[in-house]
């Protein structure tokens, strides 16, 4: 304990060790002793001892980067951080709002509940900071953001309430009547709460602050074509219903098209990109499927140095679905691809050269092709190859050739897998 509050005393005064005799330093102390040794360090101290938010945010930012990797080292900075970020937020310094709500939704603050971070995202916002804009419109999308939420052991909804009988004698069903109607008055300080969050939130990202922010403009966009969404309060409120959606606010798709097209018009990656699924796929109100205009927003996003969308014009123009075929087209964006390196892309082209798709067929080619996909680490270009050679698909067997890329396939599609389940496990934990 003597050690620990060594090193909160060190951090809290912002010069560790000075001019004091101590037994030696532990790691974490000493990590520490040397983040304050550094020149750059030394100079935002200064600034910070002279009033400077932008240097304390700095200050804090910075320790937590370069020393809060180890837990118990990130333990120990918690006092000289928050000390920093208050000092920045009283100076009246906006990004310092959206650092604490982050360090109260990282539970490094034990006290600090999901609405001081929602309060301190709202006090960023109100002064223009744009993360603490987007905070603040994430959490008021969170189905557990509320005054009376918490999570049970399997994920679900829970809300608090007194069940209590109030001191008085009740029969068993007057009991059962009066934890009703608490039950239903949690359901609606619920939705209520809710519905004031995501207002908030439509009207932060609507804000001249947050117009021109690609990040604040794509949610918003979503918001406006998906709604959002709550859970049925079954346990709650015995008139609602598993089996129908509820909505904390509603799809309002004809708000989402003039936001998408004025952010387009900017060359907007994200929205570009948007709307170009959204005519590719044409299942929301307002965006049916439309070839020019697909091609329009992909070619956009494309063309502006998006390889994502130049895969994905070109294949869908290759395999003709849902549009039909433009094979010129299709191999002008599949080779634009192929350049920078997408395996997938170069897949695409040596099955064309494969089978005389849009091309002439040429073997030579597609092997060529086949083998650049698979050693951009394509599973398919090498299992295409180890299959080619070991049935003899052009007149020669080749076991030899076929094992080398059979072992080149498996390794890949283990990389594939261990990949799947890394991406499975993080959406696990974002959820």
């Amino acid at each position: 304990m003597r050690r620990y509050l060594l090193a909160a005393a060190c951090l809290a005064l912002c010069a560790p060790g000075a001019g004091i005799a101590q037994e030696p330093l532990n790691t974490s102390e000493q990590a520490i002793a040397d983040f304050f040794a550094q020149r750059d360090v030394k100079r935002k101290q200064v600034s910070a001892e002279n009033g400077d938010p932008y240097s304390m945010v700095w200050l804090a930012d910075e320790i937590q980067k370069q020393k809060g990797g180890d837990w118990l080292t990130a333990k120990e900075l918690v006092p000289f951080r928050v000390k920093m970020y208050m000092g920045a937020i009283q100076a009246g310094y906006a990004p310092a709002y959206d650092r604490m709500a982050k360090m109260v939704l990282e539970g490094r603050l034990p006290e600090g509940t999901k609405m001081d971070a929602l309060d301190f995202y709202r006090q960023g916002a109100k002064l223009g900071d744009i993360d603490s804009i987007i905070g603040y419109a994430r959490m008021a999308q969170d189905d557990f953001t509320c005054s009376i939420c918490s999570k049970g052991d399997e994920g679900e909804l829970l809300l608090s309430y007194d069940n209590t009988a109030d001191g008085e004698k009740r029969s068993l069903k007057e009991l059962h009547a009066a934890s009703m109607e608490k039950r239903e008055a949690a359901a609606r300080i619920y939705q209520r709460e809710r519905s004031e969050f995501a207002n908030t939130a439509i009207a932060l990202l609507s804000s001249d602050a947050a117009a021109d922010d690609s990040n604040a403009q794509d949610r918003l966009a979503r918001i406006y074509l998906n709604g959002i969404k709550r859970p049925a309060l079954t346990r709650y409120a015995t008139y609602e219903s598993a089996s129908r959606d509820y909505f904390i606010l509603r799809p309002d798709t004809a708000k989402a098209k003039p936001i998408l097209e004025r952010m387009a018009a900017k060359n907007d990656r994200a929205a570009l990109q948007l709307l170009a699924d959204l005519y590719l796929v044409g299942s929301y109100d307002g965006f049916p499927q439309d070839r020019a205009r697909f091609i329009k927003y992909a070619s956009q996003a494309a063309d502006g140095g998006d390889m994502a969308f130049a895969y994905k014009l070109g294949h869908t123009m290759v395999a003709g679905q849902p549009f039909g075929t433009d094979f010129d087209l299709g191999a002008k964006y599949l080779y634009m691809a192929h350049q920078a390196g997408r395996a997938d892309a170069t897949l695409d082209l040596a099955f064309m050269f494969s089978e005389g798709r849009g091309v002439p067929q040429n073997m030579t080619t597609s092997l060529a092709l086949f083998e650049e996909a698979a050693n951009r680490g394509s599973a398919k270009a090498a299992q295409f190859l180890a299959d080619y050679w070991r049935e003899g698909m052009g007149g020669t067997v080749n076991p030899l050739r076929a094992s080398v890329w059979q072992k080149k396939a498996d390794e890949l599609k283990a990389n594939e897998q261990r990949g799947s389940e890394t991406m499975d496990l993080l959406k696990a934990l974002a959820n």
